[in-house]
């Protein structure tokens, strides 16, 4: 089962907060990448942004909900 099958996954106008970082981002749209590498393509995509900031994040979904070397999720929903 994959990472993203096992995890929640981030959902339009969610909050999520980095663990490492702590910075916050609101989840825009799940969208998909297109690419000519086709390990890549049609990849679902988390695309957020951060909370104090105007920059625009696009991550592929599975790395989204991933766990990292330590067993801590890369991001976690932030309660509303």
């Amino acid at each position: 089962m994959s990472a993203v099958a096992k995890r929640l996954l981030p959902q339009k106008g969610e909050l999520w907060q980095h663990v490492k970082t702590g910075g916050q981002y609101y989840i825009r749209e799940i969208g998909k990448l297109q690419s000519k590498r086709a390990k890549f393509d049609m990849q679902e995509c988390a695309i957020y942004s951060a909370k104090n900031e105007d920059c625009i994040w696009i991550r592929p979904l599975e790395d989204f909900v991933d766990m990292q070397d330590n067993n801590c999720p890369r991001f976690f929903k932030v309660k509303n």
